[in-house]
């Protein structure tokens, strides 16, 4: 049976003017309030679950939802399309004018292979301060936004972030105050350091005028006086999240960047996965013994690098890249003479990371009181990771820049 439109309003003004009214039990507006709160709990463990389920399976999750903010009115910056994803991470939020310009891997500048860029390929670029006080680690990947023009009134005028996936030294903010200390001593300049947060996880704010540095304050000869104006200031954002990966966002001005604009840039980091890394083994992994004929060429390859006198082609034969970093050997020896003129290695341990890479330990003496007071006085203790490819054993590029940043002099880092 169907119902017209004529019968339908002749229903409807049938009804009474006044409906009646439900009672309600005294404790009904209670018992509605309690279940919306079941509801709004639920809702928020099966998020926490859901959360849960990306990170477990390698969904990337920005840094922002990882935990409570724990800063009044911060907002979250969503996953979208990145700005630019590298070394496992990508950067969905920059503020205006900053452009990706290159990437970091390991020890220094990589093309976009990952390969290592010859001395002056890279350019010159601002302060990393991150990088200086936070070890540099094989798992460390970062990525360096600039401005495109000229302009020295843009604050920020370049931003790093920085993650280091597996840190075998800095393991919390602790770790992490102690390095900027260790730092300042070794004639870093001033750093202040102030608490803060991220994602709910304790965070580190350093601010560091860079013309307070040694390198500049008292220059070598023929060395510049005072940093670029644009880049002299640095306000950097440090923490370690709760798996322990190590994260910072590090911004250049010519007076001192914004802190909340690291935070913003921060909340909107997105963690994936680390990149698969060529002969890597994770810290706690068995040793495997490495035999008696690789073990004497790998030997070879490091005398080769880190004794003094080594002719420049033994010396280039026996590092990868060599010849690309004999600039960086005579700018050392020059730099540091007494280092240069009595290095000697000696091979402590070794041990096989697959069949093609050896991690050795090794013990630098040498007699140099130039040499930075954060080395130690007449020893030194490195890790050296030895490579085997067409050129035969070799050490790796990244232990040799990783030992050359120890020496805190960042014309030298930037060169190698």
């Amino acid at each position: 049976m169907s119902i017209t439109d004529h019968d339908l309003r002749t229903r409807l003004r049938a009804l009474p003017t006044e409906l009646p009214q439900r009672v309600f039990a005294p404790a009904f507006p209670g018992a509605v309030r309690a279940g919306a709160r079941r509801r709004r709990n639920r809702a928020r463990v099966a998020g926490a679950a859901a959360l849960a389920v990306l990170v477990a399976v390698g969904v990337g999750v920005p840094v922002g939802l990882l935990a409570g903010s724990g800063r009044t009115g911060a907002s979250v910056v969503p996953a979208r399309t990145p700005v630019f994803s590298f070394g496992g991470f990508s950067v969905t939020w920059l503020p205006d004018g900053l452009t990706h310009k290159l990437n970091t891997a390991a020890y220094g500048p990589v093309d976009g292979a990952g390969h290592g860029l010859p001395p002056g390929q890279a350019g010159s670029l601002p302060g990393n301060l991150t990088r200086r006080v936070v070890a540099a680690d094989p798992t460390t990947f970062g990525s360096l936004f600039a401005t495109t023009d000229a302009r020295s009134d843009a604050n920020p005028s370049a931003a790093w972030v920085t993650v280091t996936w597996r840190s075998q030294t800095t393991t919390n903010v602790h770790t992490m105050r102690q390095s900027v200390d260790s730092f300042v001593e070794g004639g870093g300049g001033n750093v202040d350091v102030t608490p803060d947060t991220v994602a709910g996880r304790p965070a580190l704010v350093l601010r560091h005028d860079t013309a307070t540095e040694a390198q500049f304050a008292s220059p070598p000869s023929g060395q510049p006086t005072s940093p670029p104006a644009a880049s002299r200031y640095q306000t950097a954002l440090e923490w370690v999240d709760a798996t322990g990966i190590v994260l910072s966002v590090e911004l250049n001005g010519p007076s001192y960047p914004d802190t909340a604009v690291a935070h913003r840039i921060a909340d909107g980091i997105v963690l994936g996965t680390m990149p698969t890394l060529a002969g890597y083994t994770p810290p706690g992994a068995a040793p495997v013994p490495v035999d008696a004929a690789t073990a004497a060429s790998a030997r070879a390859a490091i005398e080769a690098v880190y004794t003094a006198g080594t002719p420049d082609d033994r010396w280039a034969a026996a590092l990868q890249e060599g010849p690309d970093l004999l600039t960086v050997r005579a700018k050392t020896a020059r730099l540091f003479p007494g280092l240069a003129s009595t290095l000697k290695a000696t091979v402590d341990t070794m041990t096989r990371v697959d069949a093609d890479t050896v991690q050795a330990s090794v013990l630098l003496s040498f007699t140099d009181p130039t040499v930075p007071t954060a080395l130690g006085t007449d020893a030194l203790p490195i890790g050296v990771t030895v490579a085997r490819g067409t050129e035969g054993w070799q050490v790796t590029r990244a232990s040799y820049c990783d030992n050359i940043a120890s020496l805190q002099v960042p014309a030298l880092s930037l060169a190698c």
